[in-house]
């Protein structure tokens, strides 16, 4: 089951990643673009907590560092 867990989690956080990119590389402007952020922001801080109460907390961070790479690199 947490195998499971954690994988849909890193899905999560590559979704809102990729998001997040596409948000700063889009057509918005000024605070439309900043409340995304900021909204985006807020949802991968709740998907790392999450992430963490699953695999620990040195783990998530891990695994963030990871995914976050990940997508500024293929993003």
């Amino acid at each position: 089951m947490a195998g499971s867990q954690v994988a849909v989690l890193r899905q999560q956080i590559e979704s809102i990643c990729f998001a997040m990119h596409q948000g700063l590389s889009g057509l918005a402007a000024g605070t439309a673009r900043h409340t995304f952020i900021v909204r985006k922001h807020i949802e991968l801080q709740c998907a790392q907590e999450q992430l963490a109460h699953v695999i620990g907390d040195e783990k998530s961070i891990v695994a963030m560092c990871e995914i976050y790479e990940r997508s500024v690199i293929d993003g």
